[in-house]
């Protein structure tokens, strides 16, 4: 059953989506037993516009390919693949004790296009929670040593898209633009692998929150995942974002479940994706808005919708803008385990602020990030239990607090190296004319944000001890985080309040 509402609630007033448009239901349901059965071939077969062909295999991807990703994405390669939605290729014609459901001409629906099928990728492929195993016993060693080891050789169970550009840092990074296809060499590090770009044959680290695997629902534009309500709303009415706009988040009050947020003029509607098992085959599922329009994976519900109104309250538009994207964690793949760094390393810039216990500059990391360094004054506090609240503070990680990078302890000031936040304090933001501009809904969220930073410090059992607006950053389009957790239990004071 589809439904939609506007309310702070994704539980009410969920109501029914009619299929109004000219598409016929995907089956008749005397054909429903029969259709859901998964056909079993006795030789390969892949699916192309309704042709069968012998090869399953997608065209080699050579260092030089000019293969995009969107063309490579719904390519299968398994060979146990059998494509769950084979009933909806137009003019199918099967033979193999299996009852095809020719898509009319009338029906505009994507189901009946190639490029939305699916395929056993994703039988084999990583959860958004799973991290994938090593795709070669190679050790990255012993990769880098043979330099007869080219892409041509790696498994494309290894490939990945990335979603946003990375510029490196340090020599053996690897930069990414948006869109490349990577095999990963080595992912023995839990948030910098070692990858070879498809299309130029290059290798070196790249952050792994800046990657998805090629067919999950992590590589579309529109998938923002875990994301509250009252934020898609917010990213939905930003500057770029226009009538049809639209984005899929994970439902709030239904973890297992997806939420389709739609700009309709200057509202957001939401819609519940909701899931069933086959009847006759528990292994298949279906997702669905409205239960007369199933489809075998989220992929194929928005491509539908975007060729077809079906009852929403609009035609599906172009994908939300990302109004922000994850910054790599950590300064880089070589810092992982190091919290000391020489101040060498550092050039400090302008000042941006000053407090009761330093400094606060715009600061240069190895000549290619900007960091914020904060200087401590003298005899302010021990080196270390300086150093040892650092190695604390620095494997907190969370969308709201601001990271911490590292430190500089050798010498007096001793500097505390983190994210930079481009609006400085969240007290100076507010009094800005930015701040007085902001309405309601944005304050709103910003202060869940807030919240929900404050709340994974508890349940990381970590005490603040001295949160304010001063101590809260802002960053563009109203991304605000936490800093100086545990600042004052590094600094010695008389008086904790």
């Amino acid at each position: 059953m589809g439904n939609s509402n506007s309310s702070n609630n994704d539980q009410n007033s969920w109501i029914t989506v009619p299929p109004n448009d000219a598409s016929p239901p995907m089956f008749e349901p005397s054909l429903r037993s029969v259709v859901e059965r998964r056909p079993i071939f006795s030789s390969k077969i892949s699916f192309n516009n309704g042709q069968s062909s012998n090869s399953m295999l997608p065209a080699a991807i050579a260092p030089d390919s000019s293969q995009s990703f969107d063309q490579i994405r719904y390519q299968p390669y398994n060979t146990n693949y059998v494509p769950d939605a084979v009933q909806q290729i137009k003019g199918a014609k099967w033979t193999n004790d299996f009852v095809g459901v020719p898509v009319t001409a009338g029906d505009k629906s994507s189901v009946g296009n190639s490029s939305c099928l699916p395929n056993t990728h994703q039988s084999t492929n990583f959860s958004p929670t799973q991290q994938p195993a090593n795709f070669l016993n190679n050790s990255v060693a012993q990769i880098r040593n043979n330099p007869s080891h080219n892409s041509s050789q790696i498994s494309t169970e290894g490939q990945f898209v990335a979603l946003h550009d990375y510029v490196k840092r340090v020599d053996d990074d690897l930069n990414m633009t948006k869109g490349q296809i990577f095999n990963i060499l080595d992912n023995s590090h839990s948030d910098w692998w070692y990858a070879e770009c498809v299309s130029t044959g290059n290798r070196g680290y790249v952050p792994k929150n800046h990657l998805a695997a090629v067919t999950s629902l992590e590589s579309n534009e529109w998938y923002f995942g875990e994301l509250k309500r009252i934020e898609a709303e917010h990213y939905l009415q930003l500057p770029g974002n226009d009538h049809g706009s639209f984005l899929v988040r994970i439902s709030e009050s239904q973890s297992s479940e997806y939420s389709l947020s739609v700009r309709e003029e200057n509202t957001v509607k939401h819609y519940r994706i909701r899931s069933r098992y086959s009847r006759t085959d528990p292994t298949l599922k279906r997702f669905y808005i409205s239960r007369q329009l199933p489809f075998v994976n989220i992929q194929q519900l928005v491509n539908h919708y975007l060729e077809n109104q079906s009852g929403l309250c609009c035609r599906l538009g172009k994908p939300c803008i990302r109004p922000t994207h994850p910054e790599p964690v950590g300064l880089s793949h070589k810092l992982i385990d190091k919290w000391e760094i020489p101040k060498s390393s550092i050039i400090l810039k302008e000042k941006i602020g000053q407090g009761q216990f330093g400094e606060v500059f715009k600061a240069v990391w190895n000549k290619t990030t900007i960091v914020a360094v904060k200087t401590l004054k003298p005899s302010s506090c021990d080196a270390a239990d300086f150093l040892r609240e650092a190695q604390t503070m620095k494997r907190l990680h969370h969308p709201n607090l601001i990271q911490l990078y590292a430190v500089c302890t050798q010498t007096e000031p001793f500097y505390i190296v983190t994210e930079y936040m481009s609006k400085g304090s969240l007290l100076n933001y507010l009094q800005s004319p930015e701040g007085h501009a902001l309405d309601m809904q944005c304050l709103i969220m910003m202060a869940a944000k807030i919240a929900s930073g404050m709340a994974y410090l508890e349940s990381r059992r970590h005490i603040h001890r001295d949160l304010a607006a001063r101590n809260v950053l802002v960053g563009e389009q109203h991304a605000v985080k936490i800093a100086d957790f545990g600042l004052a239990r590094m600094i010695h004071v008389s008086i904790l309040y």
